[in-house]
């Protein structure tokens, strides 16, 4: 039993801890109303959440080849139209999860579970991405994971289940990092991770897949114009290109199907009029507004948040989240990775929202001329991308706390869980 009293094994120890004790808090939060009747509510209203355990349930029916769920993409609605289910996201990435859960429990339960089990991943991947490729210690690590998961723009969007599932794009994310950080030959190995995350996104969710490429674009121009690091490509460099190039062609065969059918739906509902997607972009005091959070009700009925869709533009994190994110975005400006995501993060902002004090938004413009990235309505939903850089930052405030009082970074702590 020496171990017990083993430093490193009570580090570890105090690792988990932090780990366990913010994923459970997280989790009573978000779902006490399904916890706490003992999985006999679902939470939110009874139209979307019905719908996407009804995804689920037709590609665990797919798998057993039930008669009527024998052909995926024939989703049994719409008699006699075909192709039904490319009017709607795939949710087959992570359904797998949810086929498990079906063979102990009924649908409406595994579709709980199933939800619960999506915000326990994003929270692990999220963490492991701050702990192992950030190296921040076991709370901040603990605290960023906490934000990402469970902060008021994903569980405003509870009802949206195919928006939910995020750790592909931390697992593309990670491999993007890992790319062009690891000198070793795993390269490849990366690259294919990059990939893989991307291809299990899309096959999950149209709209987090889009953004994710989308801001991928972005980042890549603003390293390109505004901070360049290197004028002449390295021999690895080429390597990774090349590796890109290989799976890019890879993945768009793969994909190629799944294609051909949402095209063919498009072809019968065309793609979105400018009018509806205006109607959905954000406004400036969007990034400010909370919904009918606890702590921040009262501000709902406020002149400046009474929004057309405003279900839709629930978008800030809690205002001393926000404070915390801007305090530590400005005082790490000057460090290329911060700057990198600082610039990306306003950039985004930016091509979405409306310029106060006129109707002008540059994604509307953009839209006109670009008439297939209408098929992606709602760009506020944008912001669950935007929680990627919001946890990293919020990591890097409580990491620069660390050598401060325990009572001090107990209040902070107070202050964002309350927050959130």
């Amino acid at each position: 039993m020496d171990f017990l009293f083993n430093p490193i094994y009570k580090i570890k120890k105090l690792h988990l801890l932090y780990f366990f004790a913010f994923l459970t808090l997280g989790t009573i939060i978000t779902f006490y109303p399904t916890l706490f009747t003992f999985f006999r509510n679902i939470q939110s209203d009874i139209g979307d959440p019905r719908f996407c355990n009804y995804l689920l349930e037709h590609s665990f029916l797919w798998i057993k080849s039930n008669p009527l769920h024998n052909n995926y993409w024939n989703l049994p609605i719409f008699y006699p139209i075909k192709n039904t289910l490319a009017y709607s996201d795939m949710l087959l990435g992570p359904a797998p999860i949810y086929w498990i859960l079906r063979l102990f429990f009924l649908p409406d339960t595994s579709y709980q579970l199933w939800l619960i089990l999506v915000f326990v991943l994003n929270y692990t991947v999220i963490y492991i991405f701050l702990s192992k490729y950030l190296k921040y210690s076991a709370y901040p690590s603990s605290i960023g994971s906490f934000i990402f998961t469970y902060s008021i723009p994903r569980t405003a969007q509870l009802m949206h289940a195919q928006l939910l599932p995020e750790f592909f794009i931390i697992l593309s994310l990670f491999g993007l990092c890992k790319m062009f950080s690891d000198k070793s030959s795993k390269t490849w190995y990366w690259s294919l991770c990059f990939f893989l995350g991307i291809l299990l996104q899309i096959i999950t969710g149209v709209y987090l897949a889009f953004f994710w490429c989308l801001s991928l674009i972005v980042t890549f121009f603003i390293i390109r114009t505004f901070l360049p690091h290197t004028s002449i490509p390295s021999a690895s460099t080429i390597k990774i290109i090349q590796n890109i190039l290989i799976l890019l062609i890879f993945s768009l065969i793969l994909l190629f199907p799944v294609f051909l059918h949402y095209y063919a739906a498009s072809k019968t509902t065309g793609f979105f009029d400018l009018k509806s997607i205006y109607s959905y972009l954000p406004h400036l005091m969007s990034w400010f507004y909370t919904g009918h959070s606890f702590v921040y009700s009262r501000l709902y009925f406020l002149p400046f948040f009474q929004f057309n869709n405003a279900y839709e533009l629930v978008l800030n994190i809690g205002y001393v989240t926000t404070i915390l994110v801007i305090y530590t975005a400005l005082i790490n400006k000057n460090k290329y990775f911060f700057r990198l995501l600082l610039l990306s993060t306003v950039s985004i902002m930016s091509i979405v929202t409306i310029i106060p004090f006129t109707e002008f938004s540059l994604w509307e413009y953009i839209a006109a001329y670009l008439p297939f990235v209408r098929s992606v309505r709602v760009m506020s939903r944008i912001v669950l991308i935007l929680l990627i850089p919001v946890c990293i930052w919020i990591a890097e405030y409580f990491q620069n706390l660390k050598s401060k009082k325990l009572a001090k970074v107990t209040k902070h702590i107070g202050l964002l869980v309350n927050d959130s």
